[in-house]
């Protein structure tokens, strides 16, 4: 899986986490962040 792949699966799971996350909630949204990223490695 290349860089890109990667980056573009990414993307678009962080669009829907976006989505679901309130403005004011940034430990929240870097939580779901690093959970994405985990996520992406397996």
């Amino acid at each position: 899986m290349s860089f890109e792949d990667i980056e573009a699966k990414f993307t678009q799971v962080w669009k829907r986490i976006e989505g679901f996350t309130p403005m004011g909630s940034k430990e929240e949204a870097e939580r779901a962040k690093r959970q994405g990223i985990i996520l992406e490695k397996e």
